[in-house]
């Protein structure tokens, strides 16, 4: 029966995975692809949410250059028309330089350089006096890309006073002539307040390197200072590169100084070699995204929980109509045929139910025409053999005259046999009123010692020709037990007569008793061969005898212990046995005590 459940239990955890299988895994691979897409579409919002914030800010600093660039852009209208700047006078050219500090605010220092690339006057700081032909500087950057007519911005100095620029423009006369430029030196400060407004999301801050990744401004001032150099972060290495990503991915992802892990973004500063980069902490930009995930995560441990309830319950309903089944079957293995299946599910289980019903049905008339046939021959056999008997008893005893010697010897062999075909008889007889339902049991109180003592009387003589020692340990002179007192001689001396027979050395036979839950149990423990666990299942069975070479030449019936178990049930007890190979066994009953 164990290993029934045990079998039904395998067969509810294989149906149990299948439906769980078929529930679980496509709702994991929907949650896992849903996931996916919501992080790689936060990813594209967060990609075009600082591509935004990069762009606005770039056109903020290039508005804030192209102001400087405009103020120094000179047309210089006199007569007559110069074709070079150091034709202009000197009171001109201080007043216009006066003009273009007073406009542009952060000017740390002006000059006026002609065609031929000579510095022909200079202001610095707050001085107001001007340097007149100071040097030649055709070879200055500056000089060589603003006399093309195209603006200069030169690299950034770092000073204690802020991050400093030359910047140079293209002077014309009002012919549109080139007659010179003018270069200037200055302080953006102004760029960093500019820089310093600019956040993305509550925690996200932007910064502008230089072309060769020196920091000139950022959002954020727990960064990085100014002038520090950033080259050496990959990212920021491949944004110098020109190697700009255009939409986000996971290699846009990095731990920066200050330990957080934050989304990388960059975008070029036009008409200049500058870069804005925006840094936004993963856990700001995806707090939306990690807020729906714990929903979702809520939602899939939810569905998870249904299913598995569902899957328990779908396990159940499946495996129960074939546990119906399997306890039908262990039911007509023990010989109940009165059992019936009940299987209401409307489909094939149903109908097998039916068959099965049928099936028993046809047992039951086989077996009651197998009993009825047994009955009766049974008992036609008991006169036949009881008559043979008593004649051989008479031969035997001389009651016919003389038996010579060689005759009885025949006789004794046809006397032997013939009391094993009394003893089947009997037996037969006695299985055929059991299952029949009329062995007649009367069960009443019982001194189960004296009965116990009574056995074990007759068997001495038995017990003796094998040199085994029988062992009573009496409980009480007055316990009793509810029994038909000549059932229960019947099942000890059938128990007791085993012990006996199937000895294989000089030893000894022990019964005792123990009360246990009102029930008074009796143990009859031998020295003998022993039983295999596998014989140990079988033992209480029709016919069923231990096969082996210590057992060959043991006559029996293989009726005797089944008969022992139908008479301690029909007494509303039970009986079971222990055994291990080589070390004895020992038989136990139970009959509820009196």
């Amino acid at each position: 029966m164990a290993d029934s459940n045990k079998n039904y239990s395998q067969f509810r955890t294989k149906v149990l995975k299948i439906l769980l299988v078929i529930g679980v895994i496509p709702l994991l691979i929907i949650s896992v692809v849903h996931l996916v897409t919501v992080v790689k579409t936060r990813l594209e919002n967060v990609s075009e949410l600082q591509l935004q914030v990069l762009q606005g800010t770039s056109e903020k600093i290039r508005r804030y250059l192209d102001q400087k660039t405009d103020v120094f852009n000179l047309v210089i209208e006199l007569t007559p028309v110069p074709k070079n700047i150091s034709e202009a006078s000197l009171s001109s050219l201080n007043f216009l330089i006066g003009g273009l500090k007073e406009e542009a605010g952060d000017v740390k220092e002006i000059s006026f350089i002609d065609r031929d690339g000579q510095e022909i006057v200079k202001r610095e700081g707050g001085e107001n006096s001007t340097s007149l032909v100071l040097e030649n500087v055709a070879g200055r950057e500056d000089f060589q890309t603003t006399i093309e007519g195209v603006d200069y911005f030169g690299p950034i100095n770092f000073t204690s006073e802020g991050p400093l620029m030359r910047i140079a423009s293209q002077i014309e006369n009002r012919e549109k002539e080139a007659i010179g430029i003018i270069s200037a030196e200055i302080n953006l400060e102004l760029l960093e307040e500019v820089i310093s407004k600019v956040k993305v999301g509550s925690q996200g801050f932007v910064y502008l390197i230089d072309g060769e990744g020196n920091l000139i401004a950022s959002s954020n001032k727990n960064f990085a200072r100014p002038g520090q150099n950033l080259s050496q972060i990959s990212l920021i290495e491949d944004t110098l590169k020109n190697k700009i990503h255009e939409g986000k991915s996971l290699e846009d992802i990095y731990k920066n100084s200050l330990g957080d892990r934050v989304i990388f973004a960059a975008a070029p500063v036009g008409g200049i070699k500058w870069f804005l980069i925006s840094e936004w902490p993963w856990r700001d930009a995806f707090s939306v995204v990690e807020t729906l995930i714990r929903g979702t995560l809520v939602i899939i441990v939810a569905a998870l929980s249904l299913i598995m309830i569902l899957s328990l319950f779908m396990a159940r309903w499946v495996v129960k109509p074939v546990e119906i089944l399997g306890k039908g079957a262990d039911e007509i293995s023990k010989g109940n045929l009165d059992y019936r299946i009940n299987i209401k599910t409307g489909d094939e289980l149903e109908k097998l139910g039916s068959r099965f019903n049928k099936m028993i049905k046809v047992l039951k008339e086989n077996q009651e025409l197998r009993d009825e046939f047994v009955f009766i021959a049974a008992h036609e056999l008991r006169t036949p053999v009881t008559v043979i008997n008593w004649y051989l008893e008479m031969i035997l005893n001389g009651n016919f005259g003389k038996v010579e010697r060689e005759m009885k010897k025949a006789l004794d062999t046809v006397d032997s046999s013939n009391r094993r075909l009394i003893k089947l008889v009997q037996d037969l007889l006695e299985v055929a009123r059991s299952e029949a339902g009329k062995m007649e049991i009367k069960v009443e109180p019982v001194l189960i010692g004296d009965n116990i003592k009574e056995v074990l009387k007759g068997l001495e003589r038995l017990a003796a020709e094998k040199k085994i020692q029988l062992i009573y340990q009496e409980l009480d002179k007055t316990t009793k037990a509810m029994a038909d007192a000549f059932k229960l001689k019947e099942v000890i001396s059938n128990l007791v007569d085993n012990a006996i027979k199937y000895a294989i050395k000089p030893g000894k036979i022990t019964i005792n008793h123990e009360i246990k839950d009102n029930f008074l149990i009796t143990n009859i423990k031998d020295e003998g061969m022993g039983i295999s666990d596998d014989n140990i299942k079988k033992l209480f069975t029709k016919f069923f005898r231990v096969k082996n070479r210590e057992t060959q030449d043991i006559e029996g019936t293989g009726l005797g212990l089944f008969i022992c178990k139908e008479i301690v049930e029909r007494m509303k007890g039970k009986i079971w046995a222990k055994s291990q190979l080589g070390k004895g066994s020992t038989f136990s009953f139970s009959l509820p005590s009196a």
